[in-house]
């Protein structure tokens, strides 16, 4: 799956995001990119190929996962 693909599918709606962190720990994570649902950001990067940023829903903060750690993505 390609970077604007998962972007997409996370302004659509919420998704469950697992993941394997630098650490070598599996974290699975609720996540959106929905507009309604994040804050406003000021100054953000432009999009990256290999790192996703997004809305952690249960934290209520921004995460990013790397996109070749990518375990699974309902």
């Amino acid at each position: 799956m390609k970077a604007y693909e998962v972007r997409e599918k996370l302004r659509e709606s919420e998704r469950v995001v697992t993941f394997k962190k630098k650490n070598g720990e599996v974290r699975i994570m609720r996540c959106t990119l929905e507009a309604d649902k994040v804050p406003e950001v000021y100054g953000s990067a432009p999009p990256s190929d290999t790192l996703i940023t997004v809305w952690d829903v249960e934290v209520g903060g921004w995460r990013s996962f790397r996109l070749d750690s990518l375990v699974s993505f309902e």
